[in-house]
């Protein structure tokens, strides 16, 4: 997965995911997919402007990739 810089679509609220959930702000209507480090597709949704929060609970801890709308943002899960 290649990283790029938020283009404005989305911006995560709080990297260190350790409460479960990933906060993300969402600028306009998008399409949002996490990854695996190793770039497995866990989960994918299409989400409209505002304060989102993405349960990531059932995952285990590590290195993951928030990809939408051509950015990539790595996340890490505690």
């Amino acid at each position: 997965i290649k990283i790029l810089a938020a283009n404005g679509v989305f911006r995560i609220l709080k990297n260190k995911v350790d409460n479960g959930f990933l906060e993300v702000q969402v600028n306009q209507k998008t399409y949002l997919s996490l990854f695996e480090s190793n770039g497995k597709k866990l989960w994918s949704k299409q989400l409209v402007p505002g304060l989102q929060r993405i349960n990531v609970s059932s995952y285990p801890k590590g290195i993951y990739f928030l990809n939408g709308d051509g950015a990539a943002q790595r996340i890490q899960i505690q």
